[in-house]
């Protein structure tokens, strides 16, 4: 059999030439004496050449030594990064919980459910990527996620799939708009009313627009916005009225935003999607759980109710 290099035994010839003898070396390694010189010379034996000259108990690197300790403190210093790593695995390494959500996930429900995870487990970093529908097939060819939490209906494999609440949609003013006086906000409250909404290929406003058409109404689109979150800060600043979902209205109240229910049948729909190229990371569930919660513990008492029931009707 080939002879190969014995990590032990280079990490004591290195530990002989930083420290001097071996007696030091030992100490730096926690072996014994005796332990450190029989590597040495097991070392010296496999090589076929003397890497130390012996002067009164003392070791006196040769130029083999020289040569030896440039090759080699690369690699160990190499081992030793990937020691540390090791050492230091059950607290971080590896431990990054990759979330995807959809830009109401991200806004309106994970950051307090993100700050409850990283209570319980604050060893463990959250990277989170926001994604836009037309994102979809990307995010989830890649696979390069532990969960995402994002609107449904989506295409995925049924068994990796986890349906969670189905809210309906509510309305959003500015502060002080005449439609505030209002406890709840219906279809033909808005006809002609200037709007801030998503693209029409999103699935919120082609719904709102087919709704407008089936009862006449004329929907004054005054601006489009890219995402849910730049709609609410549109509304926020007074240019619009708009529909969203309630978890984004309810994190904008503070902001100049006043949130009334919208009677119609439009409402959303979010789940969770698990990976099918990768084991589930064991802090997925965990975050489901706290996600799950948020959702519930904002919804109008009057919905909560449904919504738990009927998660995926």
């Amino acid at each position: 059999m080939a002879w190969r290099l014995n990590l032990k035994q280079l990490e004591a010839f290195r530990a002989v030439m930083l420290a001097g003898t071996t007696t030091r070396a030992a100490r730096a390694m926690h072996l014994s004496q005796p332990a450190v010189s029989r590597l040495i010379r097991d070392l010296e034996q496999r090589a076929g050449v003397a890497l130390f000259d012996r002067h009164r108990g003392r070791l006196v690197p040769t130029r083999h030594a020289a040569w030896l300790f440039s090759e080699a403190e690369e690699t160990l210093a190499r081992l030793d990064t990937l020691d540390n790593a090791l050492r230091t695995a059950p607290r971080s390494a590896a431990l990054t919980l990759r979330l995807v959500a959809n830009t109401a996930m991200a806004f309106g429900v994970l950051p307090p459910a993100v700050a409850e995870f990283r209570k319980r487990y604050s060893g463990v970093k959250v990277s989170t990527e926001i994604v836009v529908r037309r994102d979809n097939r990307r995010w989830i060819n890649e696979q390069n996620f532990d969960l995402a939490v994002t609107m449904l209906p989506i295409e995925y494999a049924e068994e990796a799939l986890l349906p969670l609440v189905r809210v309906p949609a509510v309305c959003i003013l500015p502060h002080g708009h005449p439609l505030t006086r209002l406890a709840e906000i219906h279809p033909q409250d808005l006809d002609g009313v200037e709007m801030v909404a998503l693209p029409a290929d999103n699935l919120t406003p082609a719904r709102l627009g087919t709704l407008f058409r089936s009862k006449g109404l004329h929907m004054n689109l005054a601006i489009e916005a890219q995402t849910v979150v730049a709609v609410s800060s549109y509304v926020a600043e007074g240019l619009g009225v708009g529909i969203v979902d309630p978890f984004t209205a309810r994190r904008f109240q503070p902001m100049g935003v006043t949130m009334r229910p919208f009677v119609s049948p439009i409402d959303y729909r979010y789940g969770v999607v698990f990976p099918l190229r990768h084991p589930r990371s064991g802090f997925a569930d965990s975050m489901v759980d706290l996600v799950r919660a948020e959702m519930m513990a904002h919804l109008p008492a009057r919905n909560a109710g449904q919504a738990a029931a009927q998660p995926d009707g």
